[in-house]
């Protein structure tokens, strides 16, 4: 190796850190052979290979511990990548618009993934996280073609927009242990049909389903608190009921979804604007004696007529059911929620 100032090039132009242990910038040109990070680097540094489309694959040492920020960004003929045991951190963006990645491997060892580290990996179609990883970043898979993921039991944080545009993953188990569903998580996976939320799950924040089919089922968690704005906004969620305990449900939460019915506990303190605004809504479930307090809470959106159809205080909440002293959508209801639907 030739040494030049704080760093020493090998024979095929890659530069390493004086001690040998970190990789600063991958090699001008590739052969036709994988490319082998030497032995004994524990570090692929930030943006070691940004943007070199020649780069289709690559062995990394047994040594390595960490890959850095932006690593393998735009790196978009490389294919597959076996991350050796030892890793214990993915950078923000380390492999983003990796465009031809179908297929890596996550060492056991890992215990964290950064932000938009496989965002727009659009060839990758699945992937196993390892039993150890306790958080995912923010935009972490965001665009990816996931159309199936293994969570660990390990995890604690998913980050928001972590799986926003997925469009091809079809279900997903959440682990015990995770505590909310972030800002877009889920945002415009519009084929997500079923998702289970464990009772860790207390908040659902904003636009974190919105625009997710959830045609076949969702499991609302039992220590749920708070929903959030637009949350489950133009999903195809039917028929819902919160548990107790749950106090907030944001503005737009389930606007223009297809939901038909849903009943509220108790405990709800606040609901905002155009929560339930949605043209297939027959029925609010309440309990009994809460009448008044759900209408004035509604009363931004609904008038008294409205509301009058709407509420149907219940100690049990039941399936929609055809009414024959009140039809579901007596005529002009949707005329009269205020200004939504037109007058």
């Amino acid at each position: 190796m030739a040494q030049q100032h704080n760093f020493i090039t090998d024979e095929e132009g890659a530069k390493y850190s004086r001690d040998g242990l970190k990789l600063l910038k991958g090699p001008k040109v590739l052969g036709p052979f994988p490319f082998k990070v030497k032995d004994g680097v524990i570090e692929i540094c930030e943006n070691a290979f940004l943007d070199y489309s020649i780069l289709r694959s690559i062995t990394l040492p047994n040594s390595l511990t960490s890959i850095g920020d932006s690593a393998f960004e735009g790196c978009d003929s490389l294919a597959s990548i076996t991350i050796p045991n030892g890793v214990t951190s993915i950078g923000d963006s380390a492999f983003k618009e990796c465009i031809s990645l179908a297929s890596i491997t996550l060492p056991n060892s890992l215990t964290s993934i950064g932000d938009s580290a496989f965002e727009e990996c659009g060839s990758l179609e699945s992937i196993t996280i390892p039993n150890g990883v306790t958080s995912i970043g923010d935009s972490a898979f965001r665009g990816s073609s996931l159309a199936s993921i293994t969570l660990p039991n390990s995890l604690t944080s998913i980050g928001a927009g972590a799986f926003e545009e997925c469009l091809s993953l079809t279900s997903i188990t959440i682990p015990y242990g995770v505590t909310s569903i972030g800002y877009g998580t889920f945002l415009n996976c519009d084929s997500l049909e079923s998702i289970t939320l464990p009772n860790s799950v207390t908040s659902i924040d904003d636009s974190a389903f919105e625009g997710c089919s959830l045609s076949k089922s969702i499991t609302i968690p039992n220590n749920l608190k708070s929903i959030g704005d637009s949350a489950f906004k133009d999903s195809c969620l039917t028929n819902i009921a919160l548990p107790d305990g749950v106090t907030s449900i944001g503005n737009s939460a389930f606007l223009g979804s297809s939901l038909r019915s849903i009943s509220l506990p108790n405990s709800v303190t606040s609901i905002g604007e155009w929560a339930f605004a949605s043209e297939s809504l027959e029925c609010i479930y309440i309990p009994v004696g809460t009448r008044e307090k759900f209408a004035e809470m509604l009363s931004c959106d609904y008038d008294e007529y409205a509301l009058d159809h709407l509420l149907e205080e219940k100690e049990i909440p039941s399936p929609p059911r055809k009414r024959s002293s009140k039809p579901s959508h007596p005529k002009g209801l949707l005329g009269k929620i205020k200004g939504l639907f037109g007058k």
